[in-house]
């Protein structure tokens, strides 16, 4: 009779024993590409936003039914612009309970709530665009929020680019709110595609209008590649390693031990941890393209880096 209880006392401590060493590596989250309000993207995000939403797999959070009819309705002063297959947490302008969100375009974005923050919801980027997201809190008021889609390219200075709208339709006109940063115009003899040249170093936001009214944002990052450089540059195939920040312990510099990394976009870089230094995780470059990788060490120190990819030549 003593023989069942003994064995799945067993079980038990070697179920355990077997997740130790696991925590021993840092957790690594790809944000897939894939479109669908389920699974979860990370960019721009704190850790705190991070845990909110948990990682990918997770089951969203059912949206709770709302508790009063809207009393007022606030509109909030310019976009909230959201990567395109990235997420954004988004609040309240006045912090309290989601009760309903809704979106007046759901083929642009994807809502669900926060997955333990009920002050938030996630926003995430399907397709390049723009539309009117409305969220009512626990007191009633309605707040009406513009929410931009964008895709994001990386230009360095005195170089050019050329790439075309999402849509693939051609160029009408194009507006620059970062002349000092880039040049932007069309490419001689080619209706459909944008060539932007690098200035400064510094972030440029482009709208793109095409001849059926169709309306696209871009996000263009501008570096410098002489100078020493506060991004990682890699050609497809390479590796390369980031490590968390030093600290200082006993007049010593420590390197903590890296618990999290979140890489906020699929198919540009991998990371894996490195043998025997759990300070770095060891990258690899995929396919060309531009993203954010956050590293979280045990203290809970986050440190974001820009990667950029380009094809080998």
């Amino acid at each position: 009779m003593l023989r069942l209880p003994l064995l799945i006392a067993l079980l038990c401590l070697i179920g355990c024993s077997a997740r130790e060493p696991g925590q021993q590596e840092p957790k690594v989250i790809v944000a897939p590409q894939v479109s669908g309000a389920t699974a979860p993207a990370f960019s721009n995000m704190s850790i705190e936003e991070l845990e909110a939403i948990g990682e990918p797999g997770d089951k969203p959070a059912k949206s709770a039914a709302p508790k009063a009819k809207s009393e007022a309705v606030v509109i909030r002063d310019g976009p909230v612009v959201v990567p395109l297959h990235g997420v954004k947490v988004v609040k309240m302008s006045k912090p309290q309970f989601i009760v309903q969100a809704r979106s007046e375009k759901e083929d642009i974005i994807a809502l669900r709530p926060s997955s333990d923050d009920p002050s938030g919801i996630v926003v995430r980027g399907l397709m390049p665009g723009t539309t009117d997201m409305t969220l009512m809190g626990k007191d009633g008021t309605e707040e009406k929020i513009e929410v931009s889609v964008c895709p994001t390219f990386f230009v360095a200075v005195n170089e050019s680019q050329t790439w075309t709208m999402v849509a693939g339709k051609p160029i009408k006109q194009i507006s620059n709110w970062g002349d000092k940063v880039i040049r932007v115009e069309k490419a001689a003899g080619a209706p459909k595609t944008l060539k932007a040249s690098g200035l400064a170093r510094g972030e440029a936001t482009i709208t793109l209008i095409a001849e059926d009214g169709t309306i696209e944002i871009h996000q263009v990052v501008v570096r410098c590649l002489k100078e020493p450089r506060d991004f990682l540059l890699l050609a497809v195939g390479e590796k390369s390693t980031l490590s968390s920040t030093p600290q200082k312990a006993d007049d010593k510099l420590r390197f903590p031990r890296i618990n999290k990394v979140v890489i906020d976009a699929e198919g540009i870089v991998s990371a894996e941890a490195v043998l025997n230094d759990a300070s770095k995780v060891m990258l690899m470059a995929q396919g060309p393209g531009i993203c954010w990788v956050e590293i979280t060490d045990e203290s809970r120190e986050t440190t974001r880096h820009l990667v950029v990819v380009r094809e080998k030549k």
